[in-house]
């Protein structure tokens, strides 16, 4: 009889056990559906499924664009269609959805910085860039990020054939920060818009400029290549020539500046020939 008992008393907890398993299950929370996606897409990302990864986060923000979730979802899609599925189109889509929806400041200004980014070094869509580019200075950058903006904003131009507008980029640039470091770069910019614009005379004032501003920069050299070349334009030989002289026995690379200037010799000798 006891022996019983005690087989009675264990299938009873056995079914007690089973009752209260079966209640917790049943009165559970369950996730929202945004929080179930949001981890599958994680778990996704973990994985290196990124085509997955991409869809998981396009569901969640479609179905919660404005909640903390649908957002965060929307940051790390932006950033998985753009590092690892290379699908640009898609992390715009993503990018412009923090934009149009979130709220906290550095959200909004890392999604325009991305923006940005895209349309300029991925798409090399250099108007749609400038737009971009011209909408991050609207959040307040701080003066080294604005010296990169505006940089940015100017090569976009230069890139985009519209020589002119570069030009008074780089000039609106120097005046404003005189003492910038990105001087050499911007004056060297310059100098090849105007090149663009076959305004040679403009182009060596400029590069005049930079040598004397900048005599012991890294990238020196190089002006003095590009200012031999715009006296070419000119067919001034004797001075494209000069103009290399003066970096002969500084110039890492002897042969290739020989090289050149027996090319100009060449081009003169050929002009003056009847």
């Amino acid at each position: 009889m006891p022996v019983t008992l005690k087989k009675e008393n264990i299938w009873l907890w056995i079914v007690l056990l089973l009752v209260l398993i079966g209640t917790y299950f049943a009165v559970k929370p369950h996730l929202p559906l945004e929080k179930r996606l949001f981890e599958s897409a994680q778990a996704e990302l973990s994985l290196k499924k990124y085509s997955a990864a991409v869809e998981d986060f396009e569901r969640v923000v479609s179905y919660s664009p404005d909640s903390e979730t649908g957002l965060l979802a929307a940051k790390l899609g932006g950033e998985t269609s753009l590092y690892e599925t290379k699908n640009f189109k898609k992390a715009i889509g993503f990018f412009r959805h923090i934009i149009q929806h979130g709220q906290d400041p550095a959200a909004l200004k890392y999604a325009q910085k991305k923006l940005a980014e895209i349309y300029y070094e991925k798409l090399s869509d250099y108007p749609q860039a400038i737009v971009e580019y011209s909408r991050m200075l609207q959040t307040q950058p701080g003066e080294n990020e604005e010296q990169e903006v505006r940089e940015k904003i100017a090569r976009a131009y230069y890139y985009g054939a519209n020589f002119e507008q570069a030009v008074l980029e780089v000039e609106e640039f120097k005046e404003r920060w005189p003492k910038s470091a990105k001087n050499f770069e911007m004056l060297s910019l310059k100098a090849s818009a105007l090149m663009g614009e076959k305004k040679f005379d403009g182009a060596i004032e400029t590069f005049g400029e930079i040598q004397e501003t900048y005599p012991d920069h890294e990238g020196i050299f190089e002006v003095y290549l590009n200012k031999s070349l715009a006296y070419e334009e000119k067919k001034d030989w004797d001075k494209a020539i000069s103009t290399l002289q003066e970096i002969k026995g500084r110039y890492q690379h002897p042969d290739l500046l020989e090289m050149r200037i027996k090319s100009i010799i060449r081009r003169k000798e050929k002009k003056k020939a009847p």
